[in-house]
């Protein structure tokens, strides 16, 4: 199994579910309306018998002790209210050995990535007429709102997983950690 915690619409599982056919597909998301368009996106893909959607947040999974094989994360990380507390739900609800992957942005990164963010923001965006996007402020508030690479590693330090890595790359982050098989 699969969880992809702050599925958004699903698209990411959905890449997944086509890829790996005998895995069970599991989506959470804090927005109900996500939640429904990811149901309706799996359906329309013919993946809907094979996904099970929910509404929750990272640090309060509406998930079994013990029970997934894999969680992934994109982009959201920088959303969670408590992450320290999201890993360690991560990994009550993993079997063990499971494992945790989590990508998002990086504060941290080269001013160029800045420029190019706001770039985006400010123009091709209007031009591509997605203006509400723009006006909330995004991309450039979730970059700003994230966390840096020795911010995700003192992170990484505090769970209880067994082993964890942290990658930098030039915009954003990596993060891996996998549960004790014992």
């Amino acid at each position: 199994s699969i969880v992809d915690v702050g599925c958004g619409p699903g698209y990411l599982l959905g890449e997944l579910g086509k890829r790996l056919p005998g895995v069970r597909l599991v989506g959470v998301d804090i927005a109900e309306e996500m939640v429904v368009k990811a149901r309706a996106n799996m359906a329309s893909w013919g993946l809907g018998e094979r996904a099970d959607f929910r509404q929750g947040e990272a640090a309060a999974l509406p998930l079994e002790a013990s029970s997934q094989d894999f969680i992934v994360s994109t982009l959201s990380l920088h959303h969670w209210s408590d992450p320290a507390k999201a890993l360690a739900e991560f990994h009550r609800v993993l079997k063990p050995g499971g494992q945790v992957l989590v990508m998002d942005l990086r504060r941290d990164t080269l001013r160029l990535f800045y420029w190019l963010i706001l770039f985006a923001q400010d123009v091709a965006l209007r031009v591509l007429g997605a203006g509400a996007l723009t006006r909330s402020g995004e991309p450039l508030n979730s970059l700003l709102s994230s966390y840096t690479v020795e911010e995700v590693k003192a992170m990484a330090g505090g769970t209880p997983f067994g082993e964890s890595r942290v990658h930098g790359r030039v915009g954003w982050l990596y993060f891996w950690c996998r549960k004790s098989a014992g």
